[in-house]
């Protein structure tokens, strides 16, 4: 019925049969993409990945403690004792 009438007495027939035509395929692959449950695009998984990288970059050097058992800060590059958690210096966290 809608066909008939999109190709029937409407004098726009085919361009309104090629605007439903693109709405619905429009309408499909937006439906997919949200399907799949990941967004290429999610700044937040992109700064979780971010901190995760960081993270172990930061526990990588922290294994490398110097002679006498302290904590090198990243940062600023001061040895303190690894139980602050905190650069004494710069007041960064280790972790």
């Amino acid at each position: 019925m809608v066909l008939g009438f999109a190709l029937g007495d409407n004098p726009f027939g085919h361009a309104s049969l090629i605007l439903a035509l693109g709405c619905l395929i429009g309408a499909a692959i937006w439906w997919l993409s949200r399907l799949k449950g990941t967004d290429p695009y999610d700044l937040k998984a992109l700064h979780r990945i971010h901190e995760d990288e960081e993270r172990r970059a930061i526990e990588d050097e922290l294994a490398e403690i110097d002679s006498a058992g302290n904590a090198v800060c990243l940062n600023c590059g001061t040895h303190f004792d690894p139980q602050f958690h905190r650069c004494p210096r710069c007041g960064k966290s280790i972790y």
